[in-house]
């Protein structure tokens, strides 16, 4: 997409590394630098035990998570005791001037041996208008919302709110556009 749109690329890009630290051992990997344009935060994980499920509710507290200990199953295993589970974090260099966050609201389910599928995690989540992302602070500006139990249709509406932060959010639903209510901005 960077090629597309090079301005927004350029203003939604921060620099930082992942590191990979087994799960089981909590040995380091060595770090990866890595560039970031968007952020694909789950709303749900399975816990680090893979038995219980942890389900954020709002989105500070989904972005820290993932910011921290994303969990992964990972085809390299371990160097020191041949696991495959690692805890990935992310720690930037620069932040972005605008930050992107997408909402993972779909995870894969194993459903049989070797098969899985795609199941909508449909509880709710809020956010406030102000993001921390590691100590520089974002004003929501717009949200994109997808309508619908499925991955592969459903129906995309977006809020927004222009130039300020005390002016009306308004709701974009294909070529309709009218101030959005409190309930529809929540």
């Amino acid at each position: 997409q960077e090629e597309r749109c090079p301005t927004l690329a350029g203003l939604a890009t921060s620099h930082g590394q992942s590191i990979l630290t087994c799960a089981a051992c909590h040995q380091p990997r060595d770090p990866t630098a890595e560039r970031f344009c968007t952020f694909e935060v789950p709303i749900e994980i399975s816990g680090s035990d893979r038995t219980e499920t942890v389900r954020y509710t709002d989105v500070q507290s989904a972005f820290n998570a993932f910011l921290s200990n994303d969990y992964n199953d990972f085809p390299n295993p371990c160097e020191h005791c041949e696991r495959t589970h690692w805890i990935k974090s992310l720690h930037t260099v620069a932040s972005p001037q605008v930050l992107v966050l997408t909402l993972k609201r779909f995870k894969s389910v194993q459903v049989a041996p070797g098969r899985y599928a795609q199941r909508c995690v449909g509880h709710p989540v809020t956010t406030t208008e102000v993001l921390d992302f590691q100590g520089h602070l974002y004003d929501l500006r717009s949200v994109v919302v997808h309508l619908g139990d499925s991955i592969e249709f459903g129906h995309y509406i977006a809020l927004a709110r222009p130039d300020t932060n005390t002016g009306p959010w308004w709701l974009y639903n294909a070529a309709h556009r009218k101030e959005a209510t409190r309930e529809q901005v929540a």
